[in-house]
């Protein structure tokens, strides 16, 4: 059946991540964004709600959908407290295009199309191998809530960088604002991301020109540095641009396409040993 916004007799059920984010914000009940906002950008949304309803294989057999929402919150509840409970399962971030339209882009390996070389790069005094040993974190907790346990609250089996813990020791985190995510699969899925990010090969800032600019909407980028050996893929932390000088500086953190693959029988269920 097709569903109309416009008619709620038209709605059908989902727990379809990306659908229950775009709903909550157009929604009247959420945060009553302008749907032309959203409109201008629809086809992402379909994209990646589509992605979302990928099925994905389970150790135990079958399979469920890669990213999907279960939970609740108070009409009282501001945005900044109902958002990152929805982003976090899934990976996401929103973002404002050029055009002014609202989009997501949920947690998946793109092959990146802007590239940061030496012909734009101003410097990078502050790219590193790894992260400071105080900063890194090698074992990573989230909590998940499922239906196959009546939604109590679970712990989810830790993904461990054993690597890292040999010569590192012990040094853990838990992700927060994982709340409404419905199964031990994405709970895991979620943990395998981060850890890429807490352990990173390359990370750091580096300073480009103003041809940085090309790069203000992307998640992923390839930083090719011939000095230092490097051509790869990495993820933006953050991005500020100065008018005064046209200088653009990125903080970044190597991101391999490894990060986001996933086979069941190696990834789902721990096995106190290294999950990477």
């Amino acid at each position: 059946m097709s569903q109309d916004p416009d008619d709620p007799s038209t709605w059908t059920w989902t727990d379809n991540g990306v659908l229950v984010l775009l709903d909550y914000l157009w929604h009247e009940d959420g945060m009553r964004l302008p749907r032309s906002l959203i409109e201008l950008g629809i086809d992402v949304w379909k994209d990646e709600a589509d992605y979302a309803d990928e099925a994905c294989d389970l150790k135990g057999g079958g399979t469920e959908a890669r990213y999907r929402l279960c939970g609740g919150y108070n009409l009282t509840d501001p945005p900044k407290a109902v958002l990152p409970l929805m982003l976090e399962p899934m990976d996401a971030q929103l973002r404002m295009r050029g055009d002014g339209a609202i989009i997501v882009e949920t947690g998946k390996y793109t092959a990146p199309t802007v590239t940061l070389s030496d012909d734009c790069i101003l410097s990078y005094s502050g790219l590193q191998r790894g992260k400071p040993k105080t900063d890194l974190r090698n074992e990573i907790h989230a909590k998940f809530i499922s239906p196959d346990y009546k939604y109590i609250e679970q712990e989810a089996d830790p993904w461990v960088n054993q690597d890292s813990v040999d010569i590192d020791g012990t040094q853990a985190m838990s992700l927060d604002n994982m709340d409404w995510c419905p199964s031990h699969r994405q709970a895991r899925v979620r943990m395998k991301i981060e850890a890429y990010r807490q352990c990173p090969d390359w990370s750091g800032a580096i300073v480009t020109n103003a041809w940085g600019m090309n790069a203000f909407d992307q998640r992923l980028i390839t930083v090719s540095i011939a000095e230092l050996g490097i051509n790869g893929t990495f993820e933006i932390e953050k991005w500020e641009f100065d008018p005064k000088s046209g200088n653009c500086t990125f903080s970044i953190h190597s991101m391999p396409s490894e990060a986001w693959a996933w086979g069941p029988d190696v990834h789902e269920v721990s096995a106190g040993g290294d999950d990477t």
